[in-house]
Parts: structure tokens; sequence; C-alpha cells
């Protein structure tokens, strides 16, 4: 597969960073962060298969509560 492309810019995106924590729904994933060298544009690509916890785990909510400041992407909301 490819890099992604800006289409404003023109420019393949970059990996910025790998392992970056994404919330989908009620689970935890690691992606890797592209963004831009153009205009700075991030996007999470790369999200890993499975999540490395998730809301049915007994020890879920501690897990949020320490990668809270850590997530880059939220899609969907976690049920309190």
């Amino acid at each position: 597969m490819g890099r992604p492309i800006c289409i404003p810019c023109n420019r393949e995106y970059a990996c910025h960073k790998n392992e970056v924590v994404v919330l989908i729904r009620d689970a935890l994933y690691f992606g890797d962060e592209w963004r831009c060298p153009g205009c700075d544009h991030a996007l999470v690509m790369g999200i890993a298969p499975q999540p490395f916890t998730y809301s049915d785990l007994p020890q879920f909510d501690e897990t949020l509560r320490r990668y809270e400041n850590q997530i880059r992407a939220r899609v969907g909301k976690v049920e309190a």
C-alpha cells in the first residue's frame, strides 16, 4: 500500500509517530500518525487489527484513564 496523498498540497504524507492511541467506540487501539509535510494535516492509519483493551474487560476504565491524554483520535463514544 502506498502513502496517502494530501489533495490540497499534492504531497505524500510521512509517518510522524508509531503506536498512537485511538479510541474506536468502546476499545483502545494502536495506530500510526501520518502528517502532510506541506500543511501539517494529520491522520491515523495502520490501526492494529485487535484492540489492546476494550470495555468488556475489568481493567478498561483504569486503562482508559491512564491513556486519556494520549488519545489522538476518537470514533464513537464510550458509554459511562
